[in-house]
């Protein structure tokens, strides 16, 4: 089922857009100090998947275009984050590894898009010199991290601290927009 929606309907719709952010997600300052400086609505909730995702809030504005209740995108679009390669490593190991695993493998079944960000610019070269806390073989931790990527269809992207704000709340924007659009 779609809607088909006026240029000004969109417009309306997209300016009631709320990021959600999972309540587990615990070091996210930057990003939160972001959305508030550029007056952009989020609020904390559970999400079963990611760590950030959409919706379009039920107001005034939106019930007369049908958006009685909020309308989700988190079976849609959901964004993972880990705040640095040392983050990545711990999850590569047992037991974070099998529940991100599973995690993935679920969200790939449902056909949600994966966006996973990497605030560490340096992601790269820390990644190939081994430049991280963990004792985890340079090698093999970028064997498993090409491995999940190939197995559940995403890219991990470094994203500088200062811009993954932005980064996140336009990659779910124009998710939303597209959508809207029917694309």
């Amino acid at each position: 089922m779609r809607n088909k929606y006026t240029e000004a309907e969109i417009k309306v719709l997209l300016k009631n857009l709320c990021v959600i952010v999972d309540t587990r997600e615990q070091v996210w300052s930057n990003i939160e100090e972001y959305l508030k400086k550029s007056n952009i609505l989020y609020r904390r909730e559970k999400l079963s998947q990611g760590d950030y995702s959409i919706c379009i809030i039920s107001n005034e504005e939106t019930k007369p275009l049908g958006i009685n209740r909020d309308l989700y995108f988190d079976n849609e679009i959901v964004i993972e984050r880990k705040a640095s390669i040392d983050e990545v490593a711990g999850n590569m190991k047992e037991p974070d590894r099998t529940r991100l695993k599973k995690e993935f493998s679920y969200l790939k079944s449902r056909g949600v898009k994966v966006h996973f960000y990497l605030q560490d610019e340096n992601y790269d070269l820390n990644l190939r010199k081994g430049a991280y806390r963990s004792e985890y073989n340079p090698k093999a931790l970028f064997g498993s991290i090409k491995t999940f990527e190939s197995e559940f269809g995403f890219t991990v992207r470094p994203v500088h601290k200062d811009v993954i704000g932005s980064e996140i709340y336009y990659t779910l924007y124009y998710h939303v927009k597209n959508s809207l659009l029917g694309k």
